[in-house]
Order: structure tokens, then sequence, then C-alpha cells
């Protein structure tokens, strides 16, 4: 038999930085920054309405929901309570968009 020399292969290194993945439980991906309590809000807002929990709007909107605010698609929460006909709902978004 005839000896093969070893074959040294050069490992690649990668970075944490460039995989994104976290490498011990709990730890965050830092891939977008957290959404500021405004967003949250709003986002709650219109989830709230599309489910026609007037009792939810309304306090969400006490807390500082904006109702005039847009999601990704461009529907406010007054748009998805309408698509849904929850029509105490649309009464209180709209009242409230006129402040």
């Amino acid at each position: 038999m005839v000896a093969m020399p070893a074959i040294r292969k050069k490992s690649a290194t990668i970075r944490k930085s460039e995989t994104q993945m976290p490498t011990t439980p709990g730890e965050r991906m830092p891939l977008s920054e957290e959404p500021s309590t405004q967003e949250q809000l709003n986002k709650r807002l219109i989830s709230a309405a599309n489910t026609g929990m007037l009792s939810k709007v309304q306090k969400l909107v006490d807390d500082g929901a904006d109702p005039n605010h847009k999601n990704s698609v461009g529907m406010r929460a007054v748009d998805c309570a309408r698509i849904h006909d929850y029509y105490r709902v649309v009464e209180f978004l709209e009242k409230e968009m006129k402040k």
C-alpha cells in the first residue's frame, strides 16, 4: 500500500454576527429592533377592532393607541371593524378619529 499524505482542509470560520443565530438559549437575535410601545398599542387596536372587541378598543384608545394609524397594507382599525360589520366599534372609532 502507498501511504497518502494527510490533506489539511482550510476550515471556514463563521462569525456569530454573520449567522445571526443565538448560541445560547434565551439569547435574542439582532435582526430588527423591537417595536415601540406606541406601535404595539396600534397593532393591538387593529387586532381588537378586527375581532369586534369594543371594550378592548376603548381601553386601547384610552391608553394612547392612535385610531388613525394604518397597518402595513394601509388599513386602519375602523376599516377592519367595518369589513366585519362591527357597527358599535366603527361608531366609536369614527368619533375618536375626529378628535
